[in-house]
């Protein structure tokens, strides 16, 4: 599929007018061509461009170095879409002059929009324009602190009311059946590929696998308390202390061993931008049924496609959903959750 490249043109108009484009490859001239198409309720006709490659349906006006003839000789054209060219610095601004006096508009499409998938913005650097790759709303510094101060709440809520005392409770339960530490804490992969002391409860038999094997449905080092803890994901509570530290996020891509994200960055494409944000207690790939073990690198594959999703479409109202579903989850038992 053909992609669009943002470009610096006017908004909206009915107006019809005539243009040119100058240089660039045929990708860039097709998506300039959609994008005037889509802007323009009448018709934007394009007169041709100038360069040396060949691009089908599209006249070739001719070589960039003859392109300041023709503009002195032009009278039908209103814009000039400028992508690249062969002028040097002098020839270009003269070109720029020129296009003034006879009431061009100048409009530059960047070379190097395709280096941003994601659309460009422009900022001035110095005095100097400067071409930064938009941010996804959950990278800008207003959305972050909102993510935060939510996260800073609820977790405050749950560790106050829930925790203070499910932590003596379950203490007691997992000390009744086996002898070891109540919390298992294992450093997992966080924010920008940091690390960080991921809390649970236990709900295993002590292990020397613990940071090399997931668990399976019918695990014997599982123990019949922590059975229970995995089945309705109170295990994982204790990671509202991770949360209120700043480590974790109460919605975001759930952190991996460090030994998965080892491997399944090698052989997963976009597998690092998951940690582009904060790991989450739970996240859309887990309130989507994806959770529990990933025997295959298909499943993982999935699951991140869910966590990019989730990062590209962000909103605080989007967080909201995923508490509500983690929530209803819950309470109807997931089949995945052991």
């Amino acid at each position: 599929m053909e992609r669009v490249y943002p470009i610096s043109i006017p908004q909206k108009s009915t107006a019809s007018f005539s243009y040119i484009i100058i240089g660039g490859r045929s990708a860039n001239v097709r998506a300039i061509r959609k994008v005037l198409a889509k802007t323009y309720t009448e018709k934007a006709i394009c007169l041709g461009y100038f360069g040396d490659l060949a691009i089908p349906r599209l006249r070739n006006l001719g070589l960039d170095k003859e392109l300041i003839n023709y503009i002195r000789r032009a009278k039908n054209i209103q814009r000039i879409v400028y992508v690249d060219s062969g002028l040097d610095d002098n020839e270009l601004r003269y070109l720029m002059q020129l296009c003034r006096a006879k009431a061009i508009d100048f409009i530059v499409m960047p070379q190097e929009a395709y280096l941003f998938p994601k659309g460009i913005r422009l900022e001035e650097v110095c005095d100097i324009p400067v071409l930064f790759q938009r941010k996804e709303a959950i990278a800008q510094r207003p959305y972050q602190i909102l993510k935060r101060v939510f996260d800073i709440v609820f977790s405050f809520i749950v560790i106050v009311f829930i925790l203070s005392w499910m932590i003596p409770l379950v203490t007691f339960l997992i000390k009744l059946e086996s002898s070891g530490p109540v919390f298992f804490v294992q450093t997992r992969t966080g924010y920008f590929n940091s690390h960080f002391p991921c809390l649970k409860f236990r709900s295993m038999q002590v292990n020397e696998d613990c940071d090399q094997q997931q668990a399976t449905k019918t695990d014997y080092r599982i123990t019949r308390v922590g059975a229970f803890l995995r089945r309705t994901n109170l295990d994982e509570f204790p990671q509202f202390i991770n949360v209120f530290l700043g480590q974790m996020s109460v919605v975001g891509p759930r952190p991996h061993m460090l030994k998965h994200t080892r491997e399944y960055s090698k052989i997963i494409n976009e597998f690092m931008v998951r940690h582009s944000v904060k790991p989450g207690v739970t996240g859309w790939a887990q309130v989507n049924g994806h959770r529990g073990p990933t025997e295959t690198v298909e499943k993982m594959r999935i699951r991140v496609e869910h966590d990019i999703w989730y990062i590209k479409n962000w909103s605080f109202f989007l967080d909201i959903k995923c508490v509500f579903m983690t929530i209803l989850n819950f309470i109807k038992g997931e089949e995945n959750a052991f």
